[in-house]
């Protein structure tokens, strides 16, 4: 037999939840499980439905709700005794609240009686044989363009009973139990009616309610099962079995969420009676890795000018000396010249008047941070057959990396009208290496009676290495999974249960480059007779590595999720469902990406 409403189910439900408190809706709130009644008192019962209207024969199946005094509902069904004002007309089942009407025509009285307080509830049912226009569909119908209109000849898809209801100026489609694959895109006014059994007799409990799975939406490229967009008018989904599908892939960088029930831009939506069973999230993608400085040597500093012998009565400047290696700003010093050395002839092989100098000192490298790191060594002193060692440069600054990125959070915004949950921190880059101190050049000395020997040359300090030239960049978060997501909406939720999904997990960061290492300073000149050699130049600093990225947080996992959207709901109920893992940081030799946050297990959040 067909059950047939009296009223709208939309107008039912309002009845319903104008008894029913009202969510909080400060900024980001997370709401407690509908169904703990914690410590409240009970103060009223609500019957679902209300004021319905059932054929000649048909059976209804009624549900009640306790309403506590802290806000919290309960599902109260099996706790109450049923009864009806006319048995005659109306027999109901005193423990399950299961409803048949009788031959007759009328209206009787419905009660559900809380035998501990004493508090009842009430509502209306009617048995009328006037049947309210509607299209109806079941998986064994026909599309076809005058089908639908009785339970006889019924449609076979959903998106194609909602045209024909359009088509025919109609405002509810009626769903038969079956399944129906694919996303039903539900239109402005026209709402789906589950609970009807095989022979359309409406008893919403589970195996009644139709079930719907979705799939990848192609003009949003998201997966959803019910996609509610732009709707004005109040509309209505009631007792319908919503199967959220598993997401995969990414859209821009960005993981792919689940979304059982979508809704966008929507005014006056009511929720009822649903079972959503929600999908899970999309693991995140991982973050490129840095690239490396090249790992081969910067070429060498230039090696100081060897000293050399004078007879008596010449003179000769002391030996150049060596250039430092690479280029500006990772420069290394130039090493310091020789000392001079000049004599006279007194007698042949015999000097008479002999003059020696210092040798210079050597000269910093082009950029020095950390001082005496990267100075030149100082100049070797002049003498007789004693002359002291010239100083070596002094090594460039050690290598300054990067820092690795920050892991993502588990928190997430709504961009473009769906979930963006961020991603991990970028590493940060290390910096270029400087060079080392040139060499000081060694002094002229005095070999004794016939000979002086001019200063060998300091070798040039060593180029500082590169730093890596990029870092490695942050994991996406994971996809999240909502079972209803709304934006810029207003919508009413009731006795509706959802198993919540699974967040997808967050990607790896990406791996941190290496620099390069310093290049090694030049030698000192060779010494003559008894003079001494040139310092040698220092070795350059390395180039910093540069670190790791974050990794990405899990994905969340939300029963309701509302944005900008007031939400009205009770009778509510949620289980299961898990945040997606943490990513890994990205490594780095020196300094590796922190791992991002958990994804999170949310009831109702209303952002």
């Amino acid at each position: 037999m067909i059950a047939n409403a009296k009223l709208m189910l939309a107008a039912v439900l309002f009845s319903l939840l104008v008894t029913l408190t009202a969510c909080n809706t400060d900024s980001i709130q997370s709401l407690p499980e509908a169904t703990d009644p914690g410590p409240g008192v009970l103060n009223s019962l609500a019957i679902v439905p209300a004021s319905f209207t059932i054929a000649p024969g048909a059976q209804l199946q009624f549900r009640v709700f306790g309403l506590f005094s802290n806000g919290s509902s309960q599902d109260y069904t099996d706790l109450v005794v049923w009864s009806s004002s006319d048995t005659g007309l109306v027999s109901i089942d005193s423990v399950t609240g299961m409803a048949t009407g009788g031959s007759g025509e009328g209206s009787a009285d419905i009660s559900a009686l809380d035998p501990v307080t004493n508090i009842s509830g009430q509502t209306t049912l009617t048995v009328s044989s006037a049947a309210i226009p509607a299209i109806y569909v079941a998986t064994t119908g026909i599309d076809g363009p005058t089908l639908g209109l009785t339970p006889s000849d019924p449609v076979a898809t959903l998106n194609y009973a909602i045209q024909r209801a359009q088509t025919e100026g109609l405002n509810r489609v009626r769903v038969q139990a079956g399944t129906y694959p694919g996303i039903v895109v539900v239109q402005d006014g026209i709402s789906l009616e589950g609970g009807y059994d095989a022979n359309w007799d409406f008893i919403p409990l589970t195996p009644n309610k139709a079930t719907i799975t979705g799939g990848l939406d192609g003009p949003t490229n998201r997966y959803m099962t019910v996609k509610i967009v732009g709707l004005p008018t109040q509309t209505m989904l009631s007792d319908l079995h919503i199967v959220g599908p598993n997401a995969s892939g990414s859209v821009g960088q960005v993981a792919r969420s689940s979304y059982a029930v979508y809704v966008s831009n929507s005014s006056n939506l009511v929720l009822a009676g649903l079972d959503i069973d929600s999908g899970n999230g999309a693991p995140g993608l991982s973050g490129s890795s840095g690239s490396s400085a090249s790992q081969s040597l910067p070429p060498p500093a230039q090696g100081g000018g060897n000293a050399a012998l004078i007879s008596c009565g010449s003179g000769s400047n002391g030996a150049i000396g060596g250039s430092g290696g690479g280029a500006i700003p990772a420069r290394g010093g130039n090493g310091g010249n020789g000392g001079r050395a000049e004599s006279t002839q007194f007698l042949p092989g015999i000097c008479l008047t002999v003059t020696y100098w210092y040798g210079a000192s050597g000269f910093d490298a082009y950029v020095v941070s950390l001082p005496p790191l990267g100075y030149g060594g100082a100049g070797g002193s002049n003498g007789t057959n004693n002359c002291s060692i010239p100083g070596s440069g002094n090594p460039g600054r050690p290598p300054q990396h990067g820092s690795g990125g920050p892991g993502g959070a588990n928190s997430g915004a709504v961009v473009g009208g769906f979930w963006d949950g961020g991603l991990g921190g970028t590493g940060t880059l290390g910096l270029t290496g400087e060079g080392g101190g040139g060499g000081g050049g060694s002094g002229g000395c005095y070999n004794g009676i016939n000979t002086v020997s001019k200063g060998a040359g300091g070798g040039g300090g060593g180029a500082g290495g590169q730093t890596a030239p990029s870092s490695g960049l942050g994991g996406r978060d994971g996809g999240s999974s909502f079972g209803v997501f709304a934006t810029n909406s207003s919508l009413s939720v009731g006795g509706t249960q959802v198993q919540r999904g699974n967040g997808g997990s967050g990607g790896i960061g990406g791996s941190g480059g290496l620099g390069q290492p310093g290049g090694i300073g030049g030698f000192g000149g060779n010494p003559a007779g008894v003079g001494r050699p040139g310092g040698n130049g220092g070795q350059g600093g390395g180039g910093g590595n540069s670190g790791g990225g974050g990794g990405g947080a899990g994905g969340n996992s939300y029963g309701i999720f509302t944005n900008a959207s007031p939400l009205t709901q009770s009778g509510n109920s949620f289980f299961g469902g898990s945040g997606g893992s943490p990513g890994n940081g990205g490594s780095s030799p020196t300094s590796g990406g922190s791992p991002g946050q958990a994804g999170s297990v949310n009831t109702i959040i209303e952002q």
